[in-house]
């Protein structure tokens, strides 16, 4: 199934497809993802420091740049080859703030500073991270996906490492939760056949 969504994200724009394989191919929640600044990301050791969440306050109708779940930073790990993907993305996006000169207006911080998010309008302002969750919805819709929440993919991904028998604490930290018991506890159910698996190894000397 994830062959077939990384195939059908082929036909998808840039934003979405990086977007998209943020949470699949390295377990980011949606307001992490667009959370993410340019000084974020480290091509050298393929790492992206999630420090930030970018999230919609219905009340003030404002995006707000507050702290991540756990409260806690971290540094996830992302596969080579999607860093090269990231890469050219980056690169589009710098493209596009120097060609809108003028009319690039990005949300500032407290400091009156520019905050250069890496998923941005075309004016540099932020997207609302909800855009995404429907843009999901259309693509699942219109490519026949299997229907799970974005949120979803996120669970993909985990399900995906704890099959290449990936130790949990590694998979804790690259999800961001703060005990090791709710990895644990939230993905339990996938390492049944790994216990009976455990218990036959006593045939062998039995």
């Amino acid at each position: 199934q994830l062959k077939h969504l990384f195939k059908v994200l082929e036909n998808v724009n840039p934003k979405n497809r990086v977007r998209i394989k943020l949470a699949a191919l390295v377990g980011l929640r949606l307001s992490e993802i667009a959370g993410i600044r340019l000084e974020c990301i480290d091509f050298n050791n393929n790492t992206i420091l999630i420090d930030k969440t970018l999230q919609f306050d219905y009340e003030t109708k404002e995006l707000i740049l507050g702290p991540t779940k756990s409260k806690k930073p971290r540094k996830v790990n992302v596969p080579s080859v999607f860093m090269n993907e990231l890469k050219d993305y980056v690169m589009q996006q710098r493209k596009l703030q120097i060609k809108s000169a003028n009319l690039w207006t990005p949300m500032l911080d407290e400091n009156g500073d520019p905050i250069n998010f890496l998923f941005t309008k075309n004016n540099g302002y932020p997207m609302q991270p909800r855009t995404l969750y429907t843009e999901w919805r259309r693509l699942a819709k219109m490519y026949n996906l299997p229907w799970i929440t974005f949120h979803n993919l996120r669970h993909s991904y985990a399900s995906y490492m704890i099959s290449r028998d990936v130790n949990f604490k590694v998979i804790q930290e690259q999800l961001g939760h703060s005990d090791i018991k709710m990895t644990i506890n939230t993905y339990s159910h996938l390492t049944e056949k790994d216990k009976k698996t455990a218990s036959d190894l006593f045939d062998e000397i039995l």
